[in-house]
C-alpha cells in the first residue's frame, strides 16, 4: 500500500475512532460499524491491505471490534478481530521516542550524553570516533549493524 493511502486511512480510522463516542449520542453504534465495515471493504477490494483489525473503545469498554480480510492471503484464512494478531511494528517508535522524550524533560535522560552511562547488563564497546548517544540510537545513526549483539 502507498503511504499516502496509508495515512488518509489511517485518518479516517482516527477520525471515527475520536468521534466515537459524539457518533454514539447521535446514532446508533451500527451505525459505526457500518460506517467502519465501508471504510475496511473499501480497503481490502482496492487492494491496499490484505487484513486488518479495527476495534473501537470507550471508557474502557469495548464497543466494537471486528476482523477485516485476510490473516494469511496464501491460506485463505480470514481475519479474526478478537483473536488473530498482528505486530505493531515501526509504529512503536512513536511511542519509544515519547517515553524516552518524557524522561529527558524530567531530567533523567540526555539525549547527548553516552548511552553506556545508563546501560547495565553489557556496554557498548569504545570502537567508534566518539560515544554512542540516545541521538543516535533514535535516529538510527550510531553507526553498527543491527548484529551488534549475537
Amino acid at each position: 500500500m502507498r503511504l499516502r493511502s496509508k495515512v488518509f486511512w489511517a485518518g479516517i480510522l482516527w477520525f471515527a475512532a475520536v468521534s466515537a463516542s459524539h457518533a454514539l449520542e447521535r446514532s446508533s453504534l451500527s451505525n459505526l460499524e457500518r460506517f467502519v465495515d465501508g471504510i475496511m471493504q473499501r480497503s481490502i477490494i482496492m487492494q491496499e491491505s490484505a487484513g486488518a483489525t479495527v476495534a473501537l473503545v470507550q471508557d474502557g469498554r469495548l464497543l466494537f471490534a471486528r476482523g477485516y480480510g485476510l490473516a494469511d492471503v496464501t491460506g485463505q484464512v480470514p481475519v479474526q478481530g478478537r483473536l488473530t494478531p498482528f505486530r505493531i511494528g515501526s509504529i512503536s517508535k512513536i511511542f519509544v521516542w515519547i517515553a524516552v522524550l518524557q524522561q529527558v524533560e524530567a531530567g533523567r535522560l540526555d539525549l547527548d550524553a553516552d548511552v553506556n552511562q545508563y546501560l547495565t547488563e553489557f556496554k557498548l564497546p569504545p570502537d567508534f570516533s566518539a560515544p554512542i548517544t540516545l541521538r543516535h540510537l533514535m535516529t538510527h545513526t550510531a553507526g553498527f549493524e543491527d548484529n551488534l549483539v549475537d
